[in-house]
């Protein structure tokens, strides 16, 4: 939404699941209103490529004037969480009508995992994509895509621990929170 100047604070270890998209905190910023501010919008522009890997995952940022991901989601989990290639300019519009309505998803294999560390204390079959071999369990997709949106979102969000928006051409593999933080800290 193009905001770079709030404060969030979070008083647990997660944030509230709602509906396990991002489109409920789109409209709660929204009602609350959206004031732009005289001084000039302070942006991290990057003088060449950023890259981190680790194993079979990659990301790297290259320098642009914009913003744009390119992302390859690959998880070999049967068909339904079959690899998938994005490649898209990201903008306020793009964002909240193809990115942010995307929901996290979890395989049913990690999900009592999580439960047991502690995560996921919000969440159930409504908020969260939980994919067997048979597919989504006792929910559907909001898109075909909607795996590969929601990792696209996550990076997105990633990206904002630089406070200042990014001008980047994101190119990534199978990225995910650690990778995308490792990328973060290297462009810091």
């Amino acid at each position: 939404l193009r905001i770079d100047n709030l404060l969030i604070e979070v008083d647990n270890i997660e944030i509230p699941a709602l509906d396990g998209s991002a489109l409920s905190f789109i409209k709660i910023l929204k009602e609350a209103g959206i004031e732009e501010l005289d001084s000039r919008r302070k942006v991290v522009v990057l003088k060449e490529p950023v890259c981190v890997d680790s194993e079979d995952a990659f990301i790297c940022a290259m320098p642009s004037s914009k913003f744009k991901i390119s992302y390859t989601l690959d998880h070999n989990h049967s068909l339904y969480l079959k690899t998938q290639y994005l490649e898209i300019d990201i903008n306020e519009d793009i964002f909240e009508r193809d990115i942010a309505p995307s929901r996290t998803f979890v395989r049913e294999s990690e999900a009592e995992s999580l439960i047991k560390q502690g995560y996921g204390r919000g969440a159930d079959y409504e908020n969260t994509l939980v994919i067997s071999d048979n597919g989504v369990i006792k929910n559907k997709l909001r898109f075909e895509d909607e795996f590969l949106l929601h990792k696209i979102l996550e990076l997105i969000g990633d990206l904002y621990l630089l406070v200042k928006p990014i001008y980047t051409h994101i190119i990534a593999i199978k990225s995910g929170h650690f990778l995308n933080h490792q990328l973060i800290k290297k462009i810091q």
